[in-house]
């Protein structure tokens, strides 16, 4: 099964965009909060229809994002078929005590890199699912929880993937991923409103990819215990300042944190988070990036 989505624009400067975006209205301070589970807790896997923003450029770092509840993952998909290919997945994190719910998104054409467009499957998860991922490492339920992982990688980040992004040019030609999956990816929204995407690069083994979901949620789960020593917090308050340096001088970083949208992978070979640069990045052809919290 592979989500099809077509491409079409030239990169564009993230400047440019996030004024156009702030000008335009486009997007709020909070994200919306997703509903909350039935009274089973085990939440409604029927498949919601999202349309696109009436031909609004539509990227990733300017939409406004839903935030699961508690023990809740939101699976967010490109292709009505994959909550069927993603079934038994579904079941172990379900088992594993995480209310699922899935819906299917229909956009259209995208701007921008590859790796900014949105992936086959996007899943959301809440603040308290990370601690309880950390508290239960090794125990039965983690096995469980960990089992349900290593269903999602094989069907979207193994050699035989069957949940597929496909990307196409308006004369259809297909356009192939570069540095990372359009596959699969996670994401945490914040209280706040800013969200952090965790992205997996093209070549991602197993352990790699387990490795980084463990790291994300320690990432997150430090965030929420000690902001003051967080590279997070760090990155967030960057981007929140960079976004308002080029507003009016009353609009100030505490009021863009809801708008910060912050992309990151885990670099196994340094053993930590970067952030890679789509402008850098599209203008060398080549992936650009730097260590989380490492700021100018």
């Amino acid at each position: 099964m592979a989500a099809a989505l077509p491409a079409t624009a030239p990169a564009t400067p993230a400047a440019a965009l996030e004024r156009a975006a702030f000008n335009q209205g486009h997007g709020r301070m909070m994200p919306p909060a997703a509903a909350p589970p039935p009274a089973d807790g085990r939440g409604s896997r029927g498949a919601l229809i999202g349309r696109d923003r009436g031909g609004e450029t539509c990227d990733w770092r300017t939409q406004t994002m839903p935030v699961p509840n508690q023990l809740s993952v939101l699976i967010q998909t490109l292709s009505p078929d994959a909550e069927r290919d993603l079934g038994d997945a579904i079941k172990d994190l379900e088992a594993a005590g995480l209310a699922c719910t899935v819906e299917h998104q229909e956009l259209g054409p995208q701007a921008f890199v590859e790796w900014l467009l949105p992936t086959a499957v996007l899943i959301w998860v809440g603040e308290k699912y990370f601690g309880a991922m950390l508290a239960e490492a090794g125990k039965d339920h983690y096995k469980v929880l960990k089992r349900g992982l290593g269903r999602l990688y094989d069907k979207t980040l193994g050699r035989g993937a069957s949940v597929i992004r496909r990307l196409r040019r308006q004369d259809g030609s297909l356009v192939a991923d570069a540095a990372f999956s359009g596959n699969l990816s996670f994401a945490y929204a914040s209280p706040e409103g800013w969200t952090v995407k965790l992205l997996f690069p093209l070549d991602v083994s197993a352990s790699q990819y387990e490795a980084a979901c463990v790291a994300f949620a320690s990432l997150i789960a430090e965030h929420a215990r000690d902001r003051s020593r967080s590279a997070l917090e760090v990155e967030i308050e960057a981007m929140a300042e960079e976004k308002a340096s080029i507003l009016p001088e009353e609009i100030t970083s505490a009021h863009m944190r809801g708008r910060v949208r912050l992309l990151v992978f885990w670099n196994s070979a340094e053993g930590c988070f970067h952030v890679p640069d789509p402008g850098e990045s599209g203008y060398r052809g080549k992936l650009v990036s730097r260590p989380l919290g490492a700021v100018a």
